[in-house]
């Protein structure tokens, strides 16, 4: 997260849009859109009380190291970085990508959590 915070940081200063820095963090943001989501309407609970469900904790829960789910992080977020950075002035272009990312975020958690009921993070499963 650090890393992704200092790309936002360093693009901001070096003059690229705010969308630039959207995209870098989008992982960040679309995580905690979807949990806020998931508390209040399926869980049907306080969107600001804590617990497992946040992305670092479902990988952690899917048997990856500290290591793997920080790298996993750093690069996804240098990778839209630099696809961002690569887009130039092109607002389309930014905005397609910025939505793709969206769709394939909230598509591919509403698949695993909602039809396959896949546990999320690092619960302790009932029986």
């Amino acid at each position: 997260m650090f890393l992704a915070f200092g790309l936002a940081y360093l693009s901001v200063v070096g003059g690229t849009k705010i969308g630039t820095v959207i995209v870098a963090l989008s992982l960040v943001i679309f995580d905690a859109i979807w949990i806020i989501w998931y508390r209040m309407f399926v869980l049907k609970k306080n969107p600001m009380k804590g617990d497992y469900r946040h992305i670092h904790h479902r990988l952690l829960g899917l048997k990856w190291s500290r290591g793997e789910v920080r790298a996993f992080v750093w690069i996804f977020s240098l990778v839209m970085m630099m696809l961002m950075l690569m887009q130039e002035a092109n607002r389309l272009h930014k905005l397609i990508i910025f939505f793709v990312m969206a769709v394939l975020f909230f598509g591919v958690n509403t698949y695993l959590f909602l039809y396959k009921k896949m546990q999320c993070g690092l619960e302790k499963e009932k029986g």
